[in-house]
């Protein structure tokens, strides 16, 4: 087991290496296919809340507990950008890797131009703290949502709200899936699929009822859930359960899919593994210096930990 809670996971985009990031402060890159540590990134600043990885995979984005959020080189591991801000709770970089999105507890999400380091513009839609954030594949939209019980779909170009989504309790965790939908966590785990243009809630996955995290598919109208010991993959249209990985610890909330489609990634309070899609097998246990498990055993609620990649 680890001896420090791994907050959340994610597989760079040619699926050969994960990323994972936890509260002693390190971000590490792992090999997929082996487990072995490739690179350790130290975060100063105490807990690493959050992580990103870029497009090329060349950069990863990391947001601490002081409240920065810093981008680094990944083949040198030193720090190449700080960003001039010291509320940053969380971020995502944009599927172009062109511009950032950073939100905190100020209600706000702003977006940031990579180049410049200069913010563009600032969402002020949410009258409480936002907790979860993604972009669109074609960067046009964002989707946000907070403790003010709803989801906004809103431009990053003007930072104006195009679709109100309410929900009867906190919005914990967005997805954006393709053929035009959006899913949402609210409550006690409840996930919700929407048309993204017309704001209608299409399906809701009902079991399990408690999902911690969530994870869309590249490619097709699959999702996957973490929740009750098990990672669940998912129609995102029809809300069918189509593929159970079980035997993962009680306390798991974190879950990424592999660009590919073909592995499943899981963390939470003592383990990180790998899973074959198809066959539900565990394929490989990420061990070393990254620890995890601490006394709470509570998923992060300050990080998205379970997006995969867009390309």
């Amino acid at each position: 087991r680890f001896r420090y809670q791994v907050n959340g996971i994610l597989f760079f985009p040619m699926g050969d290496r994960v990323l994972t990031w936890s509260q002693d402060g390190k971000a590490i890159i792992w090999d997929t296919a082996s487990g072995a540590i490739l690179r350790r990134l130290v975060h100063d600043g105490g807990a690493v809340d959050c992580a990103h990885i870029f497009p090329d995979g060349n950069e990863v984005l990391t947001c601490g507990e002081d409240g920065h959020g810093i981008i680094w080189d990944v083949e040198t591991g030193k720090a190449r950008i700080t960003l001039p801000s010291r509320s940053v709770r969380a971020a995502r970089v944009f599927p172009d890797g062109t511009r950032l999105l950073t939100w905190g507890r100020d209600a706000l999400a702003t977006v940031w131009d990579v180049a410049s380091g200069q913010a563009v513009c600032s969402f002020g839609g949410h009258r409480s703290s936002i907790i979860a954030a993604m972009a669109f594949p074609d960067g046009k939209w964002v989707i946000t949502g907070g403790m003010d019980h709803k989801a906004f779909i809103w431009s990053p170009e003007t930072c104006e709200a195009w679709l109100e989504l309410d929900h009867p309790y906190w919005v914990t965790h967005v997805a954006v899936l393709e053929g035009g939908k959006v899913a949402t966590i609210s409550g006690a785990g409840r996930v919700s699929i929407w048309n993204a243009t017309s704001g209608e809630r299409l399906c809701r996955l009902v079991k399990p009822s408690s999902h911690h995290s969530i994870a869309p598919f590249s490619h097709g109208d699959r999702l996957a859930t973490v929740t009750l010991g098990k990672a669940v993959i998912w129609n995102s249209t029809t809300g069918e359960a189509l593929q159970r990985l079980v035997s993962l610890p009680a306390r798991t909330w974190g879950v990424a899919v592999a660009p590919g489609g073909d592995l499943v990634a899981t963390c939470g309070s003592d383990q990180v593994a790998t899973w074959d899609v198809e066959s539900g097998a565990k394929l490989q246990t990420f061990t070393g210096a990254a620890a995890m498990g601490d006394a709470r055993g509570e998923a992060p609620a300050s990080c998205i930990v379970t997006v995969g990649l867009w390309r």
